[in-house]
């Protein structure tokens, strides 16, 4: 996984819902996405990709 994407469409907003989009090396669009996530769910998701990303990454 080299980037992750939180997105949410007006009603996702209305619904307090969004999507994360994972995308990894080589891909022309997002590899893998999870739509419906409550919208703090989410973004503590996406954190937690990252932090693993990154702790990956110092770790080379």
């Amino acid at each position: 996984i080299q980037h992750v994407e939180k997105s949410s469409t007006p009603l996702d907003r209305k619904f307090n819902l969004a999507s994360l989009q994972l995308y990894t090396a080589g891909g022309s669009g997002g590899d893998l996405q999870i739509h419906g996530l409550p919208t703090r769910a989410a973004e503590k998701l996406r954190v937690f990709i990252l932090d693993k990303i990154g702790s990956s990454l110092e770790q080379s």
